[in-house]
């Protein structure tokens, strides 16, 4: 998972303007956002808040969505996320999901629809992959899909995604997000020459991309943290998609703050885990 990688591998008020160029060139730029999975991690802690816009539609109600509000510790590999479901018709209850990350593993809390695989424990060890899978593809026709699903299973992979040689970038400007000033960078990703480079899941997640430039915005605060990244489907509307505002586009948007926060996550003992679902009945088969 991200936590476990990125941990083991690594103020001042200004107007909004699009014309506020604030760095140097393209290349200290694509320095600034290839540092930011770095800075970020060494903050020790952040809260995390995921929106991801699907193609998916519900009568009466538009487009659907996921919502995920999370806290991961970076030194300790441990985090917490709670998950639902985003647009849904008025009366209809979302399926919400309770995460917990401990290192390499990863437990759901096994409620609603997905209390078949608790085997009446009210816990599951579930591997992030099958997470991802019940979302694969909720982002069609885009190479954003793969990066949504991703996000199911590990917010943190927005991270991975930066960490790569093969990106261009270039400062637009600054911006004010959740309070932060932040330099804004348009991002272009390679992903063909990053799948070249990665390994293990970051791999995996680059050659499943595609072979087109992926196109992002990045904001950084001052000190090189990643404070939003976003990534619409091509086509889609532009305009911001934080959690909870109205005709976000098609795509992801990862919000972090309150860095170095303490972070209170409580693994369940194992005498309330069930097994993984077997192949036969796992959670991604639906």
């Amino acid at each position: 998972m991200a936590l476990a990688s990125l941990a083991a591998a690594c103020g001042s008020s200004s107007s909004s303007s699009a014309s506020a160029v604030v760095d140097g060139g393209t290349a200290k730029a694509a320095a600034a956002v290839r540092n930011a999975p770095l800075a970020t991690t060494q903050a020790g802690s952040a809260q995390v808040a995921v929106k991801i816009q699907t193609n998916e539609t519900s009568k009466g109600t538009g487009r659907l969505g996921l919502s995920m509000l999370g806290a991961f510790d970076f030194a300790t590999q441990v985090g917490t996320v709670g998950m639902s479901v985003t647009g849904l018709a008025a009366g209809t209850s979302s399926p919400d999901l309770h995460l917990v990350f401990s290192g390499s593993s990863l437990y759901l809390q096994a409620t609603g629809q997905l209390a078949q695989f608790g085997q009446g424990k009210p816990w599951v060890s579930i591997a992030p992959s099958s997470l991802s899978q019940l979302f694969a593809g909720t982002v069609s026709g885009s190479a954003i899909g793969p990066l949504a699903s991703a996000i199911t299973g590990d917010p943190l992979s927005a991270l991975g995604v930066l960490d790569t040689t093969a990106l261009t970038a270039a400062p637009v400007g600054t911006r004010h997000v959740g309070g932060v000033t932040t330099t804004e960078y348009d991002v272009t990703i390679n992903p063909v020459a990053a799948a070249k480079q990665a390994t293990g899941n970051a791999k995996q997640l680059f050659g499943s991309m595609g072979t087109k430039p992926v196109a992002l915005q990045v904001w950084l605060d001052h000190a090189g943290r990643l404070v939003e990244l976003q990534a619409a489907a091509p086509g889609a509307s532009t305009g911001s998609a934080s959690p909870g505002s109205a005709g976000v586009p098609v795509g992801v948007t990862v919000l972090l703050s309150g860095f170095g926060s303490p972070v209170s996550v409580t693994v369940p003992p194992p005498s309330e885990v069930a097994a993984p679902p077997t192949s036969g009945t796992s959670a991604g088969s639906s």
